[in-house]
Order: C-alpha cells, then sequence, then structure tokens
C-alpha cells in the first residue's frame, strides 16, 4: 500500500507558506485513491459489512493444529484453532477430550489471563444424539484451571419438581431430579423404597425432562435415615428396589459382615455349635466350628482322637477332590497339656484316615533333648566309627599308654614267645586285666584289653615278643 501524504496547511492562517490549493486537492485526492485501492486488500484495511462488522472473508483465519506431538498450554495467542483428528489430539498434550474439535483462544497473548474454550462433535464417549460437547479452562500466567464441561440441557440432571402425593414411581421415568418433600408423601405412595422424604434422581437417554421406555435407572435418597436406593426399567419391566451399601452397616449386627484381603471374614467368626451326646465324629463334614462339653462324649467308639472335651473344626471342599478336614483341639489335660489332633476324608469313598496328633512345642523341645542326648551317648559308643589300625610300630612291652580318642578302644596283642612258659600280661588304669602263657617255646600266645576313653594301658612281654599290636579305635 502506498503511504499517505500530508497536506501543508501553514503556520497561520493566510500566511502564505502552506500549499497551494489545486496541490492541497491533489494530495488529497491521492491519499482517496490510496485508501480505496488498500479496501479489502492484503496488508490494507478491512471493510465492514452493513452491519459496522468484517466481512466473512476478511476475519482472521482459524489455523490447523499439529497432528504430531504438541501441548495446548502452549497456545495463549488469541484466535481460533482446528484440530482435525482425533489422532492429533491423542499425540498432543492437555487436551480435555482426546478427539478433534475448535480450540478458541481469548486473551492479551502474552503471560497473563487466558480462556481457552474448546468444542468437539459429538464422538467418542457421548451418544450422536446427545449434540456437541464443549470445555472450557483459565491460565494465569502459565498456570492453568482444569478443564471445566459446559453443561447443556443434553448432559446435566435438571430440576422437575416435587413428587405429588399418592404417586406411583413407575410412572417417573423423565430425566432429572424429583423431590421429596415430606415423608408422608413417600408413605402415601407406591413403588416408594422408604417412607421417607428426600430425591428421586432419574437417568436415561431421552432428553432433559423427557421419558424413556427402557434403559432407566431410579436412585432414591432418604433424606431422614441417610439411606440409598436404585432399580431399574428394562424393557417395561422395573426390577425390585435395592440398597446401597452403607458402612454403618459394615460388622454392625443385622448388618453386613467385612472380608479381609483373602475374601474371608475379618475377626467375625460364628461362635462353635455344640454337638449333641451320642454323636459320630465321621458325620461331622458341615464346615463349621464345634464343641464337645463332656469327656465322656469324646469316646473311641464314636470316633473322637482322644477322650477329652474340646473343639472340632471342618473344612470341606464343595468340588473336585472332595477333601474334608477335620481339626480336633482338647481341653487342658493332664498336667495342663493341651493336644490336636488332625485328619482327612478324600474323594468320594468317605473313608476317613487315622486321627495324627499335632507335635507341641514342648514335645518338639524334650525330643530335641532326647535326640541331641542319643546322639552324644551314641557317639561314645564302642564301634560306631571306629576301625582296625595297625600300631605296633609305635606300640612297646612295659610302657604306659593313654587313650586319648575320647571313645573305648579295644586291643589285640600277639606274643611270640622265646622260652617255654613266656607270657604277655596286660593292665588298665594299674588294674590287671589278663595274662596269656604257653609251655612250649615258640608258640604264639594272645592278649585283648578293653580301654575305655581316657584310661591308661600297658602290656608286658616275659620270655617273649611282641609281634602285633592292632587297636580298634
Amino acid at each position: 500500500m502506498d503511504s499517505l501524504v500530508r497536506i501543508n496547511i501553514g503556520a497561520a492562517p493566510n500566511d502564505g507558506t502552506g500549499d497551494p490549493a489545486r496541490d492541497a486537492f491533489a494530495k488529497h485526492n491521492k491519499n482517496m485513491d490510496t485508501i480505496a485501492n488498500a479496501l479489502g486488500a492484503a496488508s490494507g484495511f478491512a471493510t465492514l459489512g452493513a452491519d459496522g462488522r468484517l466481512l466473512p472473508g476478511q476475519a482472521p483465519a482459524v489455523q490447523t493444529l499439529p497432528a504430531t506431538a504438541h501441548d495446548l498450554n502452549n497456545y495463549q495467542l488469541p484466535g481460533s484453532y482446528r484440530q482435525a483428528s482425533t489422532a492429533g489430539a491423542q499425540a498432543g498434550t492437555n487436551y480435555p477430550q482426546a478427539t478433534g474439535g475448535i480450540l478458541s483462544v481469548e486473551g492479551t497473548g502474552v503471560s497473563g489471563q487466558t480462556v481457552q474454550r474448546y468444542t468437539v462433535a459429538s464422538t467418542g464417549p457421548v451418544s450422536p444424539t446427545a449434540g456437541a460437547r464443549q470445555y472450557w479452562r483459565m491460565a494465569i500466567n502459565t498456570s492453568w484451571s482444569p478443564w471445566q464441561e459446559v453443561h447443556t440441557a443434553g448432559n446435566s440432571l435438571p430440576y422437575l419438581g416435587r413428587v405429588e402425593a399418592g404417586a406411583n414411581l413407575n410412572n417417573y421415568a423423565n430425566r432429572g431430579m424429583w423431590a421429596i418433600s415430606a415423608s408422608s408423601t413417600a408413605a402415601g405412595g407406591t413403588n416408594f423404597p422408604i417412607a421417607n422424604s428426600g430425591w428421586l434422581l432419574v437417568y436415561c437417554e431421552a432428553a432433559a425432562g423427557a421419558a424413556a421406555g427402557t434403559n432407566v435407572n431410579q436412585v432414591y435418597i432418604g433424606s431422614n435415615g441417610n439411606r440409598q436406593f436404585f432399580r431399574s426399567l428394562v424393557g417395561g419391566v422395573w426390577s425390585a428396589w435395592e440398597e446401597f451399601l452403607r458402612s454403618s452397616l459394615l460388622g454392625a449386627a443385622g448388618g453386613l459382615a467385612t472380608l479381609d484381603g483373602n475374601v474371608r471374614l475379618a475377626h467375625q467368626h460364628a461362635f462353635c455349635e455344640p454337638l449333641a451326646a451320642g454323636t459320630d465324629a465321621n458325620t461331622a463334614v458341615f464346615p463349621g466350628f464345634y464343641f464337645l462339653n463332656s469327656d465322656a462324649q469324646a469316646t473311641a467308639a464314636l470316633n473322637w482322637p482322644v477322650l477329652l472335651a474340646g473343639t472340632l473344626q471342618v473344612e470341606a471342599v464343595g468340588t473336585g477332590n472332595l477333601q474334608i478336614t477335620q481339626t480336633y483341639t482338647t481341653r487342658n489335660g493332664t498336667g495342663g497339656v493341651i493336644r490336636r489332633f488332625v485328619r482327612v476324608r478324600f474323594g468320594t469313598s468317605a473313608t476317613w484316615g487315622t486321627w495324627q496328633e499335632v507335635a507341641r512345642q514342648a514335645d518338639s523341645t524334650t525330643m530335641a533333648g532326647q535326640i541331641s542326648t542319643l546322639t552324644g551317648q551314641m557317639a561314645q559308643t564302642l564301634g560306631v566309627g571306629q576301625t582296625l589300625q595297625n600300631v605296633l610300630a609305635s606300640r612297646a612291652s612295659g610302657v604306659n599308654y593313654t587313650n586319648t580318642t575320647g571313645r573305648p578302644i579295644i586291643a589285640y596283642i600277639r606274643g611270640d614267645l622265646t622260652a617255654a612258659f613266656g607270657n604277655l600280661s596286660a593292665n588298665v588304669n594299674g588294674a590287671f586285666c589278663g595274662m596269656s602263657t604257653h609251655p612250649t617255646s615258640g608258640a604264639a600266645v594272645g592278649l585283648t584289653l578293653i580301654i575305655p576313653a581316657g584310661a591308661t594301658y600297658i602290656c608286658a612281654a616275659s620270655s617273649a615278643s611282641i609281634s602285633s599290636w592292632t587297636e580298634y579305635r
């Protein structure tokens, strides 16, 4: 666009310094031509319609949002932006709904107060009959508020008034909220879940305030008792009212039992049930806890493990291997001893296995001590872990030796006589243990000695030489 030129009007009226009239009008005409040529032209001036508004063709163009990664938090420049596809919305971040739509930005274009509005078509999580959805949020500097959806008649639950006296709630299928202002209204009406004042909420696919014949849900809130109920209309038939679970009912008398993380009763097991006199233990197959109140009832003839009163726990499998497990715990018996027995019935044969007693810690401790003692005793037993060893090279006649093995040992000693009536004699711990002799020179004689642990022993040869000394050690 050409630049506009200024007309020189002089410093004062008629001072002769301004443009002549012809030159002044020539500049005026040139400026008007420049303005006329710039109307509606690129880099020129926008033209207005008869209503004083921009012509549609000269309004700001809608910009296209990327189909690749981007962040709506960065769009603070005023204008309109279009996301052409759901894939583009999913590639971006901070969308209120991951579908295509139109983003409108109002603000200064710099960090400050900025308002974004995002309008999407009726695709994705809403029905096409529900119309478009719109969200808005605001940023102060770079801190954005959460997206908020704009409620419309298509997605809100409007207030429809009061339920009248004598009303039948089966007729309330209009989407919205209804007030029950008095308990007498509920008491005098039909198909109310409870005779309390409160609120009726009706959910369906019809427009706000309109009725539907199926897929309708009613929620009744009883204000007086802080109770809630719900039911459904499907195919023209209303289901029975069901009450929402209240936390105050959990674990309360007449309420509901609570379950632990293993879906089992949490600290609310039933008390044991008594078993009648003469009850055969084989017949106690229903899961639960039972007790015998008298020793006389726990007879072997009735298949009880021991003649002591106690409690019985029964666990049963309803399918598969059909195993039944009985665990019987006795009362305090002699010396305050408590005993526990277990047995199993497996499969369809209904044949019980034998009762097996569970060892107590005291039993285990006693047994461990006995085993330790026996192990020590066995370690001292002659012949356990011992072998025959030739010790002739380290033994001599008339020398005292000590058994330092910590175990009893046996010495086998042979002597060859060098004269008639030569002999071998021995003692252990200074006590005479034996002599071996023979009337013939050259004959062989022998001794066998058992030598306790730590004992001293000696073998003396007279008119004989020791030719073999073997010890079992």
